[in-house]
């Protein structure tokens, strides 16, 4: 006996600006256009067990000169038996119309949620902190990382290419950075302290902060556009080069000469998360000035610069290499962003 199945009606969305829907109209009848075939469906492995996740690490720490405080640490973690939504009633490769050689002919492809996913993570962790000397903190932090998965790419399923290797899913996660440095701090200036005439009074109070970013890209998958498998589950291409280049461009990020479509009826042999975008560097920046005026009574103003330097984080390339723009940079994050402002304390 299969187990139970929910099948949803998705024409029902009552998103108009001004709402249609009501109790009296909301599921139309069947008569009137309801189409329940080929009808998609969800489906839970009846035995599942619940994952779990195993986590370790060891640190090493030293205070050096009664000020600075160094740590070097080992971190990792493991996820078994994760929920995975694998895509089921999906033809093999091969000719003829989908629907006509899918198992169950009568339904669409559906999604099946097992425990098929796995993960892992190792990274060493170093940090490097002065908490108070002088009127100045810093903390520095780095990390030298991997994770490696077969599900970060699953979205309501239908991600996986081949439904009948979840390993051939596997590879370093969406979310993989193999670097990432930080480096943020406060420095209340010393100038003015012990003075009380008016050049003292321009020059005293004022605080500086900062946080540097510096941060590998994350990976991506090349992709097509095209169903060659002939099984609507078709994602990647065939992989015949290594697919970086030696110069990176906008308008070449990466090769898209070491790609092509596969055959036809056969899967792409190109793996998940197998390039990198770029990676991107961040200044944030703030001054501030803190005026006393009363006992209780204190305003601060602040001037705070993101992306202090202008730089520009650039998006990820088109990934489709049959798209006209296949390789190109079409986009980037935020310029400098300054903003100034009061608070008033009491």
């Amino acid at each position: 006996m299969n187990p139970p199945f929910l099948a949803d009606e998705l024409s029902n969305f009552n998103t108009t600006p001004v709402p249609t829907k009501t109790l009296a109209n909301m599921f139309s009848p069947v008569s009137q256009g309801l189409n329940l075939v080929p009808l998609s469906f969800f489906e839970m492995e009846p035995n599942a067990r619940d994952p779990y996740f195993q986590e370790w690490n060891v640190a090493l720490q030293k205070v050096v000169a009664g000020v600075v405080s160094v740590e070097g640490a080992y971190v990792g973690s493991k996820g078994t038996k994760i929920e995975f939504s694998r895509p089921v009633n999906v033809p093999k490769p091969g000719p003829g119309v989908i629907q006509d050689r899918r198992l169950w002919t009568r339904f669409a492809a559906g999604t099946y949620v097992e425990n098929g996913g796995y993960s892992s993570y190792h990274a060493f962790q170093g940090k490097v902190e002065i908490k108070s000397w002088r009127g100045m903190s810093w903390l520095a932090s780095y990390a030298f990382a991997k994770s490696i998965d077969n599900l970060s790419g699953d979205t309501q399923g239908f991600q996986a290419q081949n439904p009948d290797n979840n390993n051939g899913e596997k590879g370093v996660s969406d979310y993989d950075v193999k670097h990432r440095f930080v480096l943020s701090g406060n420095y209340a200036l010393p100038f003015g302290r012990s003075g009380s005439g008016i050049v003292a009074r321009v020059i005293q109070g004022w605080e500086l902060g900062s946080i540097v970013t510096l941060q590998t890209g994350q990976p991506f998958s090349p992709g097509i556009s095209t169903d060659t498998a002939n099984t609507g589950t078709s994602l990647r291409p065939d992989r015949i080069g290594k697919g970086t280049v030696g110069q990176r461009a906008l308008a070449r990020d990466f090769d898209p000469d070491a790609f092509r479509a596969p055959a036809q009826f056969t899967y792409g042999n190109s793996g998940r998360n197998i390039l990198y975008a770029r990676g991107f560097k961040n200044w944030d920046f703030i001054t501030l000035r803190n005026f006393r005026i009363r006992e209780r009574m204190g305003l601060q103003f602040r001037g705070e610069f993101f992306n202090f330097t202008n730089t520009p984080r650039f998006g990820g390339p088109v990934s489709n290499i049959q798209s006209g723009t296949v390789g190109r940079i079409l986009s980037a994050g935020e310029p400098r962003d300054v903003q100034f402002g009061l608070k008033l304390t009491f």
